[in-house]
């Protein structure tokens, strides 16, 4: 029978502590896989915001507008009601 060596027990144990980090580093539940997965999707989530608060300041800009001036008023009334003041010529193009 072979006699075991203290030191290729201990070598082989090390290896083995060795491989099961690399598995739980890579493939464990907050592993580093998971980790970017996470990131890209806060990159994708932070640049759906950017898009969001761009379209939050046209919606304000656009309501600032409407209580600001009543030619906004007067220019949506005509293009999207059809609405026309007294007087005026309309013109319809097919």
């Amino acid at each position: 029978m072979k006699k075991i060596n203290k030191k290729t027990v201990l070598r082989q144990l090390f290896i083995l502590e060795i491989l099961i980090f690399i598995g739980v580093y890579f493939f464990g539940n907050d592993g580093y896989r998971r980790i970017s997965e996470i990131d890209e999707e806060n990159q994708k989530l932070c640049m759906e915001v950017f898009v969001l608060k761009g379209e939050i300041e046209k919606i304000e800009k656009e309501i600032q507008e409407w209580q600001a001036t009543d030619f906004y008023k007067e220019k949506f009334a005509r293009e999207r009601l059809q609405m026309a003041k007294q007087g005026d010529e309309i013109y319809f193009i097919k």
